[in-house]
């Protein structure tokens, strides 16, 4: 099983950045990725929450991602159907952070497994390097000299 966890400031406050990571026809402005809604939250979820499945179009390869928990603190989400890679899991936690309360600590930790033939040690680096880029790219999008929704 391979697991990454990643640790990022983001001067704004936790609602702010849990909407903007759950307006899922945007988020490439972070990822080197395309995404596309193919089926809105269910009914009674907040915009883009629980029930929401993405399409994600990375480096010529299509899969999709399904929002299974959200609330004040956590998004969580995992890849369903056919995939290049098994058991994937994603947790973003959002808390205040202690010492700027107008901003946010945000962990995200990323599990999944690999098939035989896939050279796992790659795409965890791969994964990594994409992930860590998409949440500095996120938190500058907060650094109010960029914001407009802030």
């Amino acid at each position: 099983m391979i697991s990454i966890t990643l640790n990022q400031f983001v001067p704004a406050a936790p609602g702010k950045v849990q909407a903007v990571l759950l307006q899922h026809d945007r988020l490439n402005r972070f990822f080197e990725a395309d995404f596309k809604l193919v089926s809105p939250q269910y009914d009674g979820e907040i915009e883009g929450g629980v029930g929401a499945v993405r399409e994600v179009c990375v480096a010529g390869i299509r899969f999709c991602e399904q929002i299974t928990h959200t609330d004040a603190s956590l998004i969580r989400y995992q890849i369903v159907g056919r995939a290049p890679v098994h058991n994937h899991q994603g947790h973003i936690q959002l808390n205040t952070d202690g010492k700027d309360l107008s901003g946010t600590q945000l962990q995200y930790h990323i599990q999944f497994s690999t098939p035989w033939y896939v050279p796992g040690p790659l795409i965890k680096y791969l994964v990594h390097k994409d992930t860590a880029q998409a949440l500095s790219r996120l938190a500058a999008y907060f650094d109010n000299r960029h914001c407009h929704e802030c």
